[in-house]
């Protein structure tokens, strides 16, 4: 039997985008040679024919993107390596919502709040934000990375069999699953739903 090990470089990762690069070495620990050879890996997220160097990339049946480095027909004799060049941008899954930030009275406030509510959910501010609430309550548009569990507003909730119906409702609306909990943030006029996202 013929096995490598692989120590592979992986490079930094926004939210929104992972690189993954740099060279990867291969090393053949077995006691024979080998003659012709092929390094790959799979991923999730979305990767783009243009911006993969030195690999090839194909979409399988059930969504993984599989990206194969070019074919090396080189020898590796046993207990040598091999070091293979390998640069792809991935394109991480995320989703968009409006999260709540307390009252916002300006764009200058918003600024402030906005970024610190993405920079607690671990994701980015769009720019975008709305008051839902005169004087009480704002939503600022945040962009997150799967998965993610937040809590969305769905206005007024009177009691448990309400939510059962709009939480559900919003979630299918948004893409998402309501896990059960919702609370009221400003009393008779706005409820959150708490929506997870795969």
């Amino acid at each position: 039997k013929i096995d490598f090990s692989v120590n592979s470089k992986w490079t930094a990762n926004n939210g929104s985008e992972s690189y993954i690069g740099g060279e990867f070495k291969l090393t053949n620990i077995s006691e024979q040679e080998i003659n012709g050879w092929n390094f790959g890996f799979d991923t999730k997220n979305t990767v783009k024919d243009n911006e993969i160097s030195h690999g090839i990339h194909s979409l399988a049946d059930d969504g993984r993107h599989s990206i194969k480095s070019h074919t090396w027909n080189s020898k590796i004799p046993a207990g040598e390596s091999k070091t293979v060049p390998m640069n792809v941008r991935c394109y991480n899954p995320t989703v968009t919502v409006d999260l709540e930030a307390g009252p916002i009275w300006n764009h200058n406030d918003a600024k402030t709040k906005c970024a610190a509510v993405a920079d607690k959910h671990g994701g980015e501010w769009t720019g975008g934000w709305v008051t839902t609430v005169w004087n009480r309550m704002s939503v600022c548009g945040v962009k997150l990375p799967k998965p993610a569990t937040v809590d969305l507003e769905a206005g007024a909730i009177w009691s448990q069999s309400d939510a059962e119906n709009k939480c559900k409702n919003l979630a299918t609306k948004k893409g998402g699953e309501w896990t059960g909990h919702w609370s009221t943030t400003v009393p008779s006029r706005m409820s959150v739903c708490n929506i997870s996202f795969k």
